[in-house]
């Protein structure tokens, strides 16, 4: 399960680089370099999509690097826990579940399940009246999962899922960094509230 090599993550050599794995790892080496994107097991025409050529260690770099710039987004979205609410909550838990889909070696399409839960608390927000922004984030990565829809093999040669989740990751990303500038905010006039009443 831990192997990670140019042919193969874990034991799924087959499997690993092609259209059907949506992570990070699966999508950057397929778009960065050369590996066969096809998903059969008998003997095929090779399938590439890469749109660079770069070497096994630089798509490393890569991923390594997006990966960390994931998590510190995640990390300074979050509020500290005197702002949390049960809304901040839900962004929060919709946008580790999206982390996971995007950053665990194997993603595979029955896993995208998971998104219910960040759609669900992007259609709540909006239905309330708080995730307009939401919507400039939501409605584009919709449509990327409805080419999956149209041309499912074309489009997650290319990731469609993969990028899908990273729109609707930076989008709940902005609104819960919204909600705690604004939390931040009235909580702070709240202060100067009492002490204004104290003095």
């Amino acid at each position: 399960m831990l192997k990670y090599s140019e042919v193969t993550v874990g034991q799924r050599p087959m499997r690993s680089y092609t259209w059907k794995n949506q992570s990070l790892i699966g999508v950057s080496n397929r778009l960065l370099r050369p590996v066969d994107a096809d998903a059969a097991s008998a003997p095929h025409t090779q399938v590439y999509v890469n749109l660079a050529d770069l070497t096994f260690r630089a798509v490393n770099a890569i991923i390594i690097g997006v990966g960390l710039a994931l998590g510190i987004v995640f990390i300074a979205a979050m509020p500290q826990r005197a702002m949390r609410t049960a809304e901040s909550d839900a962004i929060e838990f919709a946008m580790l579940l999206l982390l996971m889909l995007m950053l665990t070696p194997l993603s595979f399409g029955y896993f995208y399940s998971w998104l219910m839960l960040p759609f669900a608390v992007i259609t709540q927000r909006v239905l309330v009246g708080k995730g307009s922004v939401l919507l400039w984030w939501s409605l584009p990565a919709l449509a990327l999962l409805a080419l999956g829809l149209a041309f499912p093999r074309g489009s997650q040669l290319y990731g469609n899922t993969f990028f899908a989740t990273l729109l609707l990751f930076i989008g709940l990303s902005v609104e819960l960094w919204r909600f705690k500038r604004q939390r931040g905010h009235r909580q702070a006039l709240e202060h100067l509230w009492t002490q204004g009443e104290q003095g």
